[in-house]
């Protein structure tokens, strides 16, 4: 269980920033931050919340975020290992 919750919390850590800036990009009209070179507004609205925030600015939520996720996959590896000891594959396949 502590292997899920500190994979959860590493997995936010890294995927929390890009998605900051996602959901800058959804909430706005479509083509309000200019693209550059196809990134369909990702380096502009980067800039922006760099230049409003600074680098905590990529991490408005994270508390909240990865208090769920540390919880929701500490469950989950838990109740993954426990249906491992319960339910033997080898048998339910034949495999001897």
């Amino acid at each position: 269980m502590a292997s899920g919750g500190i994979s959860g919390l590493i997995c936010w850590f890294i995927s929390f920033p890009p998605d900051v800036v996602k959901t800058m990009i959804q909430c706005n009209e479509r083509y309000y931050y200019k693209s550059f070179m196809f990134d369909g507004g990702y380096l502009a609205a980067s800039k922006i919340v760099y230049k409003e925030k600074g680098i905590p600015g990529f991490f408005n939520g994270f508390s909240a975020i990865t208090g769920r996720a540390v919880v929701a996959n500490s469950i989950g590896f838990g109740v993954w290992e426990f249906s491992k000891s319960v339910i033997n594959v080898r048998d339910i396949l034949g495999i001897k």
